[in-house]
Formats: C-alpha cells, structure tokens, sequence
C-alpha cells in the first residue's frame, strides 16, 4: 500500500508539473559601443513608445507559460529611452547648439521571448522589431530593424541566461541601428 502511494504521490508531481515563477530581467541601459560623434551638441528629443500592449518580454515555456513570465526591470520603454538619450550624448548629441533639436522615436513593435510549452523545454527564440524615426528640420526618416534568435536548450533557461541573452540581443540590435550610415546621415544634418 505505501508503495502505491509513494507512486501515486510521484506520479501527481511529474504530471502536474512545476508552474516556473516570472523571471525578473534587468535590462541594460549603459551604451556598450563607443560612437563617433555626428553632432556639435545639438540638443535631441527622445521617445520610446511601447507599441505591445503587454508590459512582459516573453515566457519561458513549460506546462503554464502565462505564468513562467519575464519581467522587464526598469520597464522596457524606460530603459530604451536612457540607452536612446546615452548613445545620442555619444554621437556629440545634448549641449547648446542653436539649431533646432533632432526629434528620435523608437516605437517597439515586438519583443518577445518565447520557449516551446509542454512538461520538457528545449527551445527558445527571441524576436524583436523596431522601427525608428528621426525628425530632422524637413527630413523625416523612418526605417524598421528587427533580430530574430533561436536556441536549443536543456531546461527552461534560468535568469542570468534569460538577462545576457535578452541584454545582447538589444546590443547587437542596437549596434545595427546607430552605426546604419543612413542614420548617421540624417543625424549629422
């Protein structure tokens, strides 16, 4: 009769499965790239708009994914916005230049962190879509970037792997978006 217990026992846990707690992900708001300066100190206007209607980066999977959250700390449009305003002071942006100020909009499209439901998690993709605008005097430019990752993994990924892949992944993509030529362009009108 214990036996059956012990089993019985067992068997309500593998089936039930562990619910995973929300993850909280510290997103980096340090420019991790050195950029050359574009401008004399012109001042910038900066805003981030957080398109999702979701204020979470993602699951990571499992049996109950809605509960297996990630959780953007400081918000991910608070955090863009002091990465938007250092990396604009790195290309010479902020002091007091006459000149009209530049107007820079990231609206966030997407941003979603996604592992495979089901009691074994062994795969997670990250997809991320940003569109820019730069209002320059008469130029108006406008132009989207996205990144797309897949990786295979063992078990749901703890935080520490969530937070340096999620924090690279907006470096890279982040690299992409102000080193792009057409940017510098319009930036250093």
């Amino acid at each position: 009769m214990l036996d059956k217990t012990i089993f019985a026992a067992a068997a309500t846990i593998l089936l039930s499965g562990c619910a995973l707690s929300p993850q909280i992900i510290h997103i980096d708001t340090q420019v991790s790239e050195s950029f050359q300066p574009v401008a004399d100190g012109r001042s910038a206007l900066v805003r981030v708009r957080d398109n999702r209607g979701s204020e979470y980066l993602g699951n990571r999977g499992g049996i109950n994914p809605d509960q297996s959250l990630l959780v953007a700390e400081p918000e991910l449009s608070v955090a863009l916005t002091q990465k938007v305003q250092g990396t604009l002071e790195a290309l010479g942006f902020g002091g007091d230049n006459s000149n009209e100020p530049i107007k820079l909009e990231i609206l966030v499209d997407q941003f979603e962190f996604q592992c495979n439901e089901g009691i074994v998690v062994n795969s997670c993709g990250l997809d991320v879509k940003f569109q820019m605008n730069i209002h320059n005097g008469a130029i108006q430019f406008n132009k989207p970037y996205a990144l797309s990752e897949q990786r295979s993994v063992v078990v749901s990924p703890q935080v520490a792997y969530n937070q340096q892949w999620i924090n690279e992944s907006i470096d890279k993509l982040w690299d992409t978006m102000f080193t792009d030529m057409q940017v510098l362009d319009v930036l250093a009108q």
